[in-house]
């Protein structure tokens, strides 16, 4: 690994590191604008409830037992000792230096101390106001504001100590916000596959709405896509501490740690300290808590969407003749608002958006604010004069990036330089660039740890047959590189193969999108499946049952069963013949019953042993040798 760093040190930057330094023009003003600028206008703390500093049992916080998912059940372990064993390697240090290594090695006892006493307000005053300072970094956003110059956001680190206690009630209460937050259709903070439940909630919803409008121009649905600036910095503290002590009254005490008073902001740049800012507003985007606080702050603006947009009633058509059905759609992922009204509806529910969330501290971002028409250009020539003159863009074929993908007709979503070609075609980029390294070892760390992965989640949200192309495309361009670092002039199939295995199957760990595209996508419809039935959703039912008749989603299971229809006749003959049954033997898949579909882990970790014995049984047969001999973990085959 040393080599690795010496090579790595001895070349430019390969990419942009995706930080922006205080020097770029405007950045600075910028910073100084989002943190003295709130401080000084920003909402009054609250004083906490007299009793808060007493011993009431509302507001202790006692660091007990986390549930914790095994492949089969799951288990109750202690809070502290799990997230201090499960503490990544090599963060960042804090504004004292501290990193996590530090407190691993201390007594846990004194460890647990501490963070007891910052849960429950304990701690000096000296100290609190150390707790609400951090380290500021500038994240680049890709793009540039009206004067042309970059525009960035704004991310914090605090202590390491910090750190490690905001992580205890994220596990410990992680199903508490989880059922908080689904509720208001808020699916970033704390919801399992959150991400793959707000996608397709969006496109399974159109889908119905399509069937129910029946050719009616009015009754189509009009996909909205809405993003919020700043979202966390201008949280207003006041509303937080109010629904925390209204909702999860046992963090009340730690959010006045963490945001009842003032702290400083610092950026550093080759060890001087070149930005400093005062800061007593808003949360933090980087803290473990921080979309939680950001999301307690707003619960107010999630509740009046939800008693506004009455999605539980989306799909509910009236016996009444000529009523036609109202309620819309919604899903957030922590400041990214979609929505799915009916046409009729669609500029109503706008206008509320655009009136009421400046109330609430919510500034709209135009530039990403877009709607999706459907039908034809000439049916809806009003409509889309209406949208204009609201400063609002819009397109005939779908959103170029809706939570992480394109969502759209196909055409669109497959167009050239649309976001999926885009997305591509910076990933090859980089592998492009990781090859301008001379030397083998730390070309194949960055392919197998960085630009494999480029595409995976667009597997667990877009169909199959519309990112198939790309993925190959990518995963092709992966298995090039592999064969530039061995030197060898071409790769024979069942090297191909092994490139994408992981190591436990005898590969090299470049698993890319295309070895995983079908299991990414039915383990993502179980997960969203699953979150439907237990979600509490009024809308879930029509939602799970148009899901369970896509037409591409049933096609994927299909190729996947068909995939393990010769190991299932494998494994039949060999228990009949005595020997035990595979612990992770894949069960037929059922479409029509999507709740019982394996996660993708377990559905990839079969395709990869399935891949990895048929690979070894043709190694071995091109090399005359019996399969027995060949060792599952032999490393690369020769060339």
């Amino acid at each position: 690994m040393l080599n690795v760093l010496v090579a790595l040190s001895a070349v430019k930057p390969i990419v942009s590191p995706g930080m922006l330094r205080f020097s770029e023009p405007g950045i600075e003003a910028k910073m100084h604008a989002l943190f003295e600028g709130q401080a000084d206008k920003g909402d009054p703390i609250m004083d906490p409830p007299e009793d808060i500093v007493d011993d009431d049992e509302r507001w202790a916080f006692v660091i007990g037992e986390t549930e914790v998912k095994l492949r089969h059940g799951s288990k109750m372990v202690e809070t502290l000792p799990y997230v201090m064993q499960h503490l990544p390697k090599y963060k960042g240090k804090g504004p004292c230096g501290d990193v996590y290594e530090h407190y691993q090695a201390m007594p846990s006892w004194w460890v647990s101390d501490l963070c007891e006493r910052a849960l429950n307000a304990r701690i000096s005053e000296g100290f609190a106001s150390l707790w609400r300072s951090g380290l500021l970094h500038v994240v680049d956003k890709q793009r540039v504001d009206a004067n042309g110059q970059k525009d960035g956001r704004p991310i914090t680190v605090g202590l390491a100590l910090r750190r490690i206690v905001g992580r205890v009630p994220c596990a410990q209460l992680k199903h508490g916000f989880a059922k908080l937050f689904s509720s208001y259709r808020q699916l970033g903070i704390a919801v399992p596959s959150g991400i793959e439940a707000a996608f397709h909630t969006i496109e399974l919803s159109y889908e119905a709405m399509i069937q129910q409008a029946d050719g009616d121009n009015s009754l189509l649905p009009s996909p909205v896509e809405i993003d919020f600036s700043d979202c966390f910095t201008l949280a207003p503290r006041s509303t937080l501490f109010a629904n925390t002590a209204k909702c999860v009254p046992k963090l009340l005490r730690y959010m006045y740690t963490c945001y009842g008073g003032e702290g400083m902001m610092w950026g550093i740049e080759s060890g001087k300290v070149v930005f400093q800012s005062r800061n007593n507003a808003g949360v933090w985007q980087g803290d473990p808590l921080g979309a939680h606080c950001m999301g307690l702050a707003y619960l107010g603006f999630f509740q009046l969407l939800v008693e506004k947009f009455k999605p539980g009633s989306a799909f509910v058509v009236s016996d009444v003749a000529h009523i036609r059905p109202s309620g819309s759609t919604l899903a957030w992922i922590i400041d990214d608002l979609t929505c799915v009204p009916r046409q009729y509806e669609a500029l109503a529910l706008i206008d509320f958006i655009l009136a009421e969330a400046p109330r609430h501290k919510l500034l709209c971002n135009m530039d990403k604010f877009h709607v999706w028409i459907m039908g034809k250009p000439s049916d809806n020539v009003e409509f889309a004069a209406a949208l204009t003159a609201r400063g609002i863009k819009y397109s005939y074929g779908g959103l170029r990036r809706l939570l992480g993908a394109p969502i759209g007709t196909p055409s669109f979503c497959v167009q050239a330089e649309g976001h999926l070609d885009s997305l591509t075609t910076a990933a090859t980029d980089f592998i492009d660039q990781i090859m301008q390294i001379d030397h083998a070892h730390a070309q194949y760390l960055l392919l197998r740890y960085c630009a494999t992965d480029s595409l995976q989640h667009c597997a667990r949200l877009k169909s199959p047959t519309l990112l198939r192309g790309f993925a190959s495309r990518h995963g092709y361009a992966v298995q090039e590189a592999i064969r530039n670092v061995l030197h060898a002039d071409n790769l024979n199939e069942s090297q191909r193969v092994q490139i994408g295995l992981p190591e436990y199957n005898g590969g090299l760990g470049c698993t890319t999108t295309a070895d995983v595209l079908d299991a990414a996508y039915v383990g993502a419809a179980g997960s969203v499946a699953r979150f439907f039935e237990f979600g509490g959703w009024p809308e879930a039912a029509v939602l799970a049952q148009t899901l369970s008749c896509r037409a591409d989603y049933q096609a994927a299971v299909v190729r996947m069963n068909e995939c393990f229809q010769d190991q299932w006749d494998w494994d039949q003959r060999r228990r009949q013949a005595g020997g035990e049954q595979l612990l992770t033997e894949p069960k037929v898949m059922d479409p029509a019953r999507p709740t019982l579909l394996p996660v993708q882990k377990d559905l990839a970790r079969a395709m990869h042993r399935l891949a990895g014995g048929d690979n070894n049984f043709n190694y071995a047969s091109q090399h005359t040798i019996g399969p027995k001999h060949v060792p599952m973990d032999r490393g690369w085959p020769p060339v």
